[in-house]
């Protein structure tokens, strides 16, 4: 299939990789384009590879899948250039690890015990056209993790240099709004929204919004909502 997404598999696991190989190249719109199993090749290989999603182990030999997460990230933005999608894999289901893998830019992060349906669902799940995320639900995580929250001055310099527009929809973002009611709000389109966000993205240096959300958050710049019982 022409428009087929392309797949990368990072993972010091030989056994692990074939099976996953096996099972996204039998889905009809993905295919396994590479895989290597150390970090040190993939900061080689990955940026001369055509790819829209990683799928990297966390226990990748050479680094932290985490740690190779953040790398790639900070490097594709350095070169202004879009980062493929980043799919953490670990051992098991921690918030721990989920909140390591946003704070280094993954777009995902599925445990080795779920099903490798689960795995392919968040493969095709990364490519969607909105990045809207469960604010709800990140924030909650973050005030569950006990961060430190202190006033960030080189955020607040770089939120200062943000184009005027981009800053009113960061605003609504922290109140709370979703893409559609932002749009509405301003007499946007959804698609006009959407590229506002990559500006942000970049001017922040993140690479989705839930990183943008931490980001945010540790500086005292959004809070977690509290929920009616």
């Amino acid at each position: 299939m022409a428009n087929q997404l392309r797949i990368g598999l990072i993972d010091a696991d030989q056994d692990i990789r074939l099976g996953r190989k096996m099972a996204i190249n039998a889905h009809p719109d993905l295919s396994v384009v590479f895989e290597i199993d150390n970090a040190r090749a993939a900061l080689e290989k990955v940026p001369e590879a055509l790819v829209d999603v990683l799928v990297i182990d966390y226990r990748t030999r050479g680094m932290s899948g985490t740690d190779l997460a953040s790398r790639l990230v900070r490097d594709y933005l350095a070169r202004g250039e879009r980062c493929p999608a980043i799919i953490i894999t670990g051992p098991y289901a921690s918030d721990e690890l989920r909140l390591e893998s946003i704070r280094k830019g993954a777009t995902d992060f599925i445990s080795q015990d779920l099903s490798m349906a689960e795995l392919i669902k968040s493969v095709l799940s990364s490519q969607a056209k909105t990045e809207e995320i469960d604010l709800d639900s990140v924030t909650k995580l973050f005030d569950s993790s006990y961060l430190k929250v202190d006033q960030n001055e080189g955020l607040l310099i770089k939120l200062a240099t943000i184009p005027e527009l981009e800053r009113r929809v960061l605003d609504e973002f922290v109140a709370g709004l979703n893409d559609a009611e932002i749009a509405q709000k301003f007499g946007l389109s959804n698609l006009r929204i959407r590229k506002a966000f990559e500006v942000i993205k970049a001017n922040l240096g993140c690479s989705t919004r839930a990183q943008l959300a931490l980001l945010l958050f540790e500086a005292g710049l959004l809070k977690a909502r509290v929920q009616d019982e």
